[in-house]
């Protein structure tokens, strides 16, 4: 029988298989990426994947759940604090048009969120995100 995994090892599995779905999911779209494709990019096995997440679309919302909150922080600290709203609002606007430029996450995130709405078994989940990115 196998050893045991601790918590570190099954989180780093975790994270690396959002990271790897984070790159698939941008660059193919939800339908055309494959579990082998992310399992093989995070360095796992398919059993590896089963273990943390039922399925694609499962493992799509936790990329977009996990990482978009991640990503947006440094950005949505520039809508905080004091000072006139409009040159907050600027500053946030200006570093957001970067960090699509610069930062590859923050692009593939904004791709995933846009791309892939139509696609029936993600229609509820991602139509939710709409809502809550709405709100905010």
């Amino acid at each position: 029988m196998a050893p045991r995994r601790s918590a570190d090892e099954a989180a780093g599995t975790r994270d690396a298989l959002i990271d790897a779905a984070l790159e698939v999911f941008a660059e193919c779209g939800y339908a055309a990426a494959q579990l082998e494709e992310i399992a093989g990019r995070a360095q796992v096995t398919r059993g590896a994947f089963y273990h943390h997440f039922s399925n694609n679309a499962e493992l799509y919302m936790a990329v977009l759940a996990e990482r978009w909150p991640v990503a947006m922080a440094p950005l949505t600290r520039l809508l905080e604090g004091s000072g006139p709203s409009r040159e907050r609002i600027r500053a946030f606007v200006v570093a957001f048009c970067t960090a699509l430029e610069r930062d590859r996450t923050v692009g593939a995130l904004l791709k995933m969120s846009m791309a892939d709405a139509s696609v029936p078994e993600l229609r509820g989940r991602v139509q939710a995100k709409a809502r809550a990115m709405e709100a905010w």
